[in-house]
């Protein structure tokens, strides 16, 4: 019996020339569509266990080759057979277009997203909690040169490390603290003795982060990883005063309904599709998985549904508090184990936004993607994001 587990190529022969390279991910079918083949069947991604111990289910692609023709296409989904006239490079029915970096959203609706705070400083302008507990302990004054820090690991299980956040024009005061002196001078050392020229640069200001993006504002922050199997992405309100790192992501200025446009069902679809992998978590980032997010013009009555949304998500995470995020989003043995409210406030967010796309509920996540394709071909292809793409070549 055939295994159907192979990738099948009917004309078994290597059409000449190279792929495009891009910068995204190359999904199931990226690299045969750019040698003139086509992709004539394919199953929509399913989780594959086996009887092993500690066996850590994968998410399994199969997809059949062959030189491109005009005959249908077949999509099977949960033993639905789908007849279609082409397949995407990401398993749906439609074009085969590939998402591209971008430096700045393609949606007006959305603000830029930057990375978080690159310290390069070989650990010395970062304190764990302990270090910040004894430091504060024998010097007092020294917790106003001290703000919460995170990243990944932080935001997920919400136990934040500490910065110190000194400025050049308080040196005077700082200074004074021995601790505090003795750490800024090995990042000094460290700076001048590093390899990369970049580094020896910031040598200059060894008292702050060498990549500075800190705003004393309120801010949305992003992992840079999220699980695979975890149903939503898992954005933090953070207050003003938290500084994040680079390993998260962040947004300012921005309303409510960025935080319910984030948590939604679309938006974690959309990241799985055309993100990144890192280990078994989808990896996060700007210019693919966010600024790429394809979102149909907001009225200020759908802002109005979606801030009451973000709302609800956030009052539902606060009555279950003290839980992290990482306790409140976990999935055992497939299943979700998120609190009933946070799952129904999830559900109306869904509801309201789905309304927005397409004025009902989607049936599934494979009509989900498909709308966000198109709506995606779209905004690449308009005028807004030629201008945005040019000016992002000027920057």
């Amino acid at each position: 019996m055939e295994n159907p587990f192979v990738l099948h190529d009917e004309s078994r022969q290597r059409p000449q020339g190279n792929p495009p390279r891009e910068s995204g991910p190359m999904r199931a079918g990226i690299r045969v569509w750019a040698r003139a083949l086509e992709i004539y069947f394919a199953y929509v991604p399913f989780r594959w266990n086996n009887n092993a111990t500690n066996n850590a289910g994968v998410f399994v692609t199969i997809v059949g080759v062959r030189h491109r023709s005009n005959e249908p296409k077949i999509i099977f989904e949960d033993e639905q057979r789908r007849v279609v006239q082409n397949i995407s490079p990401y398993i749906t029915s439609g074009p085969d277009t590939v998402v591209r970096t971008a430096d700045l959203p393609l949606s007006d609706d959305l603000p830029k997203m930057v990375m978080g705070n690159m310290a390069r400083d070989d650990g010395n302008l970062i304190l764990s909690p302990d270090e910040a507990h004894r430091l504060i302990e024998k010097h007092p004054e020294a917790r106003r040169f001290m703000l919460p820090l995170l990243g990944t690991k932080e935001i997920v299980d919400g136990v934040p490390r500490f910065a110190l956040h000194l400025e050049g024009s308080e040196e005077r005061i700082w200074s004074q603290v021995p601790p505090i002196q003795q750490r800024v001078a090995a990042v000094k050392q460290f700076r001048k003795n590093s390899k990369a020229k970049t580094t020896n640069g910031y040598a200059s200001v060894p008292y702050r982060f060498a990549q500075y993006c800190h705003r004393h504002e309120i801010a949305l922050a992003l992992p840079s990883v999220t699980p695979e199997d975890r149903a939503y992405v898992t954005p933090l309100l953070l207050p003003e005063g938290v500084m994040v790192t680079n390993l998260a992501y962040l947004v300012y200025g921005f309303g409510a309904e960025l935080f319910a446009l984030l948590s939604s069902r679309m938006h974690t679809v959309w990241i799985r599709a055309v993100s990144g992998r890192l280990g078994s978590g989808i990896r996060y980032t700007p210019t693919i998985s966010y600024h790429t997010f394809p979102i149909p013009p907001l009225t200020d009555k759908n802002k109005a549904d979606l801030m009451r949304c973000a709302e609800d998500i956030l009052l539902a995470r606060e009555r279950n508090f003290p839980k992290s995020l990482a306790e409140l989003y976990a999935i055992e043995d497939g299943v979700s184990l998120m609190p009933a409210d946070l799952r129904e406030a999830h559900e109306r967010n869904d509801e309201v936004l789905e309304r927005i796309y397409i004025g009902r509920r989607f049936r599934n996540d494979t009509d989900r993607l498909e709308k966000l394709f198109e709506i995606y071909t779209k905004m690449a292809a308009s005028p807004s994001a030629a201008k945005k793409r040019k000016a992002e070549a000027r920057a």
